[in-house]
């Protein structure tokens, strides 16, 4: 097969070719498997094929909910890192603080030294909770990402989900609970 960009003609070679046809034929098979039991009794209709799409599959056939999902991955991907990085913060802090203590405690060099070195190691040790709260965030937005993610893949409209959107927002990046059902 000589690949060519998305729009433009290619070409299979004749193995290619029937190994396609016996997957376009299969896949017919099972949309129409899947469409015939959303379906009943009454004749199979194109939000059935949908509906089959989306279970044989297990992706949406509307082109922005697939746009949207890549963001949710590509958000989850950067929550990571910078939740990792907090990780590696309070690894160091916490390496430095028990390094301070320790010259405090077996220095020698006098209680001043001591005192200061002792001090600055729990104020290093203090420090972690830092970083840890913002590990803690990065979890908390990445599960209300990925509740949104599945949201997104259940709705049929994702302009229904706009309320939820909302809420959402205030109660995970601003921190504001919403305060009880809206009015109308």
């Amino acid at each position: 097969m000589t690949g060519k960009p998305k729009g433009e003609d290619f070409q299979l070679d004749s193995r290619a070719e029937a190994t396609l046809a016996h997957f376009e034929s299969r896949l017919r098979e099972l949309l129409v498997d899947e469409a015939s039991k959303a379906a009943g009794r009454r004749p199979i209709e194109s939000n059935d094929i949908e509906a089959a799409y989306m279970v044989v599959t297990g992706r949406h056939v509307d082109k922005s909910i697939l746009d949207a999902q890549a963001i949710i991955s590509q958000t989850l991907r950067e929550n990571r890192a910078f939740e990792w990085v907090s990780y590696a913060m309070a690894l160091s802090l916490f390496v430095l603080g028990i390094i301070l203590v320790g010259v405090g405690v077996f220095a020698g060099k006098g209680a001043t030294y001591s005192v200061t070195s002792i001090v600055g190691g729990a104020v290093f040790e203090l420090l972690i909770l830092v970083p840890f709260r913002f590990a803690v965030n990065s979890r908390k937005h990445n599960i209300a990402i990925r509740m949104l993610g599945i949201l997104l893949d259940k709705v049929d409209d994702p302009r229904k989900l706009t309320a939820v959107l909302q809420d959402t927002f205030l109660a995970v990046v601003v921190g504001k609970l919403p305060t009880g059902p809206k009015a109308g």
